[in-house]
């Protein structure tokens, strides 16, 4: 019943990236485009960016209707889901040492210590502000699952969530499991 990522993968990246050719970076931290020194911040303002500039719109197909459900999934992707997973990868205790390692690992080790426990601070700071980190653990991994849950029975057994082609949500969903694997 979990999202199935692979079948995502399969279908809807490859034919969203033959169908836009549009390249962006995303980094939640500093999420932004920069092109012909014109710079564009924020997922949403950079999406409306590239549609503009490169006239393709992902989700020209979908009536008013479908774009607000499309619209309230990538939300739950982008402001829900994503603090779940910093705090898997961030806070929780049995996946710290392997982030320490992959992101501070060529440190040097007094160097390491310090600024791996600044950041992780921050971390834990921005997901209180932000209102997941007041939550226990159990239930912050009960939040991941329940959007996990959510999108799977909404895509159920279609190719893609909303039409007989990727729209915004496919692509999301597959740069979240991208980015955040």
């Amino acid at each position: 019943m979990y999202f199935t990522f692979c079948r995502l993968q399969k279908y809807a990246l490859s034919a969203w990236l033959k169908a836009s050719l549009l390249v962006f970076l995303e980094s939640r931290l500093d999420s932004q485009l920069i092109n012909q020194g014109e710079v564009v911040a924020d997922t949403g303002f950079i999406t409306k960016y590239l549609e503009n500039t490169y006239n393709h719109d992902l989700d020209s197909s979908l009536n008013s209707t479908e774009k607000a459900v499309s619209n309230a999934f990538v939300r739950m992707l982008e402001e829900l889901f994503y603090w779940t997973i910093v705090y898997n990868r961030w806070i929780d205790d049995r996946y710290w040492p392997d982030v320490k390692k992959i992101f501070f690992g060529d440190f040097p080790p007094l160097v390491k210590y310090m600024v791996s426990n600044i950041l992780r601070k921050q971390v834990k700071r921005r997901l209180h502000e932000q209102g997941i980190g007041r939550h226990t653990s159990g239930e912050i991994y009960q939040i991941a699952e329940n959007n996990l849950a959510a999108l799977s029975n909404y895509l159920d057994d279609k190719p893609y969530f909303m039409s007989g082609e990727p729209t915004k949500l496919d692509a999301t969903a597959i740069l979240r499991a991208i980015i955040d694997r």
